[in-house]
């Protein structure tokens, strides 16, 4: 490692350590996290060039800390970073060509007409220019779901509606607990987050509850959200995080998720198959009256892509 300052790295981290126990004490994980983010947006807010290069202190000691805590090489990790730039250096050339994609996640049990609605209302607000249909992989709380397979091949059906919608089984090909801060933090690792601008789409109904959230901070600075109205539910302005930046609230699709999905397993499941098709695409009704799901019955022979 090269000396600045006549300091090796190490001896740095040392440094800051010894500093920040006596002044601070024993410091937490959650609390040490707390305190980057803390920096970060003070580094963020500085106007001056003075301002910017105190709040750099502040955040570089905070994050080196926590390197040492950690036993994290900063060296090392860097080297590793820039190492990942040079492998990823045909995607980052395209970086300026990244689509807006929405991630539309749900349980999708079944999908239906207000779920299209959603996704064509944020195409058409250019809130997005693709919507990928992520279906959860097992339960949602406490709600027992149709097997992921079934689920995936509906949303897959979806693609044929509009070519901008796409089927993405992430959660369901990784096996994951449907905790979005789980899902989206894993996701941001992975290609596709290189090769996309990815936005999560909540319904305002999530987004009022978000701040209860186990880590929700973390995920509201981690994710960028689309945040699309739902009937019998007001947005809470008393915090209107989804109202700044990169966060979009989309009052253009207000009442636009006015059907539930329980409504359609309800009309199935009482006979009720008028109503029922009248609430999802002609495609997925005769994919769930084809496989006998909610109670229904089979209409017809089905084609090659509903089996």
């Amino acid at each position: 490692m090269k000396r600045q300052n006549g300091m090796m790295v190490d001896e740095l981290m040392n440094e800051i350590k010894a500093v920040f126990a006596r002044h601070f004490g024993v410091t937490t994980d959650a609390e040490r996290m707390s305190d980057i983010a803390t920096q970060f947006f003070g580094f963020r807010r500085a106007l001056t060039r003075a301002g910017r290069e105190a709040e750099f202190g502040d955040l570089l000691a905070a994050l080196l800390v926590f390197a040492k805590e950690q036993r994290i090489d900063p060296v090392e990790a860097v080297r590793r970073t820039l190492a990942k730039i040079e492998r990823r250096a045909d995607i980052y050339a395209q970086r300026g060509d990244r689509p807006k994609v929405a991630i539309f996640g749900g349980s999708f049990d079944p999908p239906h007409l207000g779920h299209i609605a959603v996704a064509r209302a944020l195409l058409r607000s250019k809130a997005a220019e693709q919507v990928w249909f992520m279906p959860a992989y097992g339960y949602i709380g406490s709600k027992r779901l149709m097997p992921a397979r079934h689920r995936a091949a509906m949303c897959r059906l979806l693609e044929a509606l509009d070519p901008r919608f796409k089927y993405f089984g992430y959660e369901i090909d990784h096996r994951l607990s449907s905790e979005t801060l789980q899902t989206m933090l894993k996701l941001s690792e992975e290609e596709v987050a290189d090769r996309n601008r990815l936005h999560f789409v909540v319904s305002v109904e999530t987004a009022n509850d978000l701040s209860n959230w186990s880590r929700s901070d973390e995920l509201m600075r981690a994710v960028p959200f689309i945040v699309v109205p739902r009937a019998g539910y007001e947005p809470d302005f008393r915090n209107p995080w989804f109202l700044q930046e990169p966060h979009v609230y989309l009052a253009a699709a207000k009442d636009l998720l006015g059907i539930s999905s329980t409504a359609v397993r309800n009309a199935y499941r009482a006979g009720d198959f008028a109503k029922a098709a009248a609430l999802v695409p002609p495609s997925i009704d005769r994919y769930i009256r084809r496989n006998r799901l909610y109670g229904a019955k089979p209409s017809k022979k089905p084609t090659k892509s509903e089996r």
